[in-house]
Formats: structure tokens, sequence, C-alpha cells
């Protein structure tokens, strides 16, 4: 057994050094997603600009990040208390209670058309 995990260790280890070499060899920084969501849109310093400084412009809502590791503590706890009270409503449904594996199917395949067709969910 302690053979294995030495074995997948160094195995591990090798993959982790060619990924090295890899990201050294590549010209672009990384994943560009994260910086691209902190910029604003151009539609919004473009509209911003045609307005002069003494108007007052309504300000864009910061987006809310939709990764649950890049939420502030106030946002994370608001996303737990929507999902809990969400989880209480369904569990307390009629329909679930009855067949929940039929609930669920529909809902999977609801939401799974809507990705499809590229509605905001």
């Amino acid at each position: 057994m302690k053979e294995e995990e030495e074995i997948e260790g160094i195995k591990l280890a090798k993959q982790q050094q060619k990924a090295e070499v890899k990201r050294k060899a590549t010209p672009v920084v990384g994943d560009m997603h994260p910086l691209m969501d902190a910029l604003p849109e151009l539609s919004d310093l473009v509209s911003a600009s045609k307005f002069p400084k003494h108007c007052k412009i309504s300000r864009v809502k910061k987006r809310v990040p939709t990764n649950f590791n890049q939420m502030k503590s106030a946002q994370k706890s608001k996303v737990i208390v929507e999902e809990v009270a969400q989880f209480h409503k369904t569990i307390s449904d009629p329909f679930f209670k009855a067949n929940p594996l039929a609930v669920i199917s529909e809902h999977l395949s609801k939401r799974l058309m809507q990705e499809r067709a590229g509605e905001p969910l």
C-alpha cells in the first residue's frame, strides 16, 4: 500500500512540474475572468462620459460574484439564508412530499432547457 502511495506522489509531483513549466512558457498571465469581472463594462464608461460632471448619474450596481469563494461574508450569509429558506419551502411542499424524485427531475429538465436557450437563471 505504501509503495502505491509513493508512486502516486511521485507521479503527482512530475505532473505539477510539467504544469509549472508549461505555465512559465505561456505568455498570457493566466485566467483573465477575475480581471474581466472586476473591470466595468465599456458601455457604462461610454455612457458616463457623455454626461457633464455636475449631472447626477445613477450608478450601476456592482456585479455580485457568482463564485462563493469570491463573495464577502455579508454576501455569503445572505446567500445561505436564501438557500435555507428555499430548502425549507421545498421540503414542506406537498408535491415534493408525495413524489420527490419527480419534482427534482422536472426541476432539472426545466433548468437544462433554460441553460440551452441561454436564458438567465
